[in-house]
């Protein structure tokens, strides 16, 4: 009788020796970094009120300017570039310098800031005019005692007074302010004295004669010499018009006007 085949199959005949197991991993649940959100969600908040609270950046009412007139309290402000600056950014010594380099009524200044909330004192000693100078436009400026010019602010008519072209725009020369001091030291009216950049100083008096003075202090001599000349000049029976003393050794005057 013939033998039949039989197939055998794993699962009847259980595991075999050196068959290899297959192991299924099970799936790894999913960590979220809470710790690391919750920091970066912390820093842009931060950084989100530091942007947005307005009270991070100088406004008018936190930005203040002592021992300065009106207007030049108004020019320091807008020469220190404050308003609406964050605080972060305030420098107080960029903003002294900006101040003494923009505003030539500031003679010194000093800033106090501080970031949070955001704000500024600014101190500042104004230079104090010692002459009023018109210009041949009729601007008025005011003249420092060591001659630096700034816009004037309202009259003085105290200062001596100078009218005629600017011979520097931005510091009159010493000689200048030493020949106006001499001058009215010598009686002459505070409010008519001239200036002409080839012959300095010059005075219309009260008979109607230019007299020319030039510069610096040494006026004593030229004035008694103009003196001098205009008693000589009235027992003579003359009226030059022009009396040039700028050179008292060698005064000369001429009988026409010619400027």
């Amino acid at each position: 009788m013939a033998k039949r085949s039989y197939y055998r199959t794993a699962a009847l005949l259980g595991a075999q020796p050196g068959a290899t197991k297959q192991h299924r991993q099970a799936a790894q649940p999913v960590r979220i970094p809470w710790r690391i959100l919750l920091v970066i969600v912390l820093l842009a908040a931060v950084a989100l009120w530091i942007w947005l609270d307005a009270r991070w950046y100088v406004d008018a009412t936190r930005l203040q300017v002592a021992g300065a007139s009106l207007e030049t309290s108004r020019q320091v402000a807008l020469a220190g570039e404050v308003l609406g600056l964050h605080g972060l950014w305030l420098q107080s010594g960029e903003i002294v310098t900006k101040v003494l380099t923009t505003v030539p009524a500031v003679v010194d200044a000093e800033a106090d800031c501080w970031f949070y909330p955001a704000q500024c004192v600014i101190m500042v000693e104004e230079r104090v005019p010692v002459l009023a100078w018109i210009t041949e436009e009729g601007n008025l400026y005011w003249v420092a005692a060591d001659g630096m010019l700034f816009a004037a602010q309202g009259e003085r008519p105290e200062l001596p007074l100078v009218r005629g072209p600017l011979p520097d725009s931005v510091q009159i020369p010493v000689a200048i302010l030493e020949g106006v001091d001499a001058l009215v030291s010598q009686s002459v009216p505070l409010d008519e004295l001239e200036y002409n950049p080839s012959r300095g100083l010059f005075w219309n008096d009260s008979e109607g004669r230019l007299v020319c003075f030039g510069t610096g202090i040494e006026m004593d001599a030229r004035w008694h010499v103009y003196q001098r000349l205009v008693a000589d000049f009235e027992a003579r029976g003359l009226f030059p018009w022009i009396i040039d003393v700028r050179f008292p050794q060698a005064p000369t005057y001429s009988m026409e006007r010619s400027w």
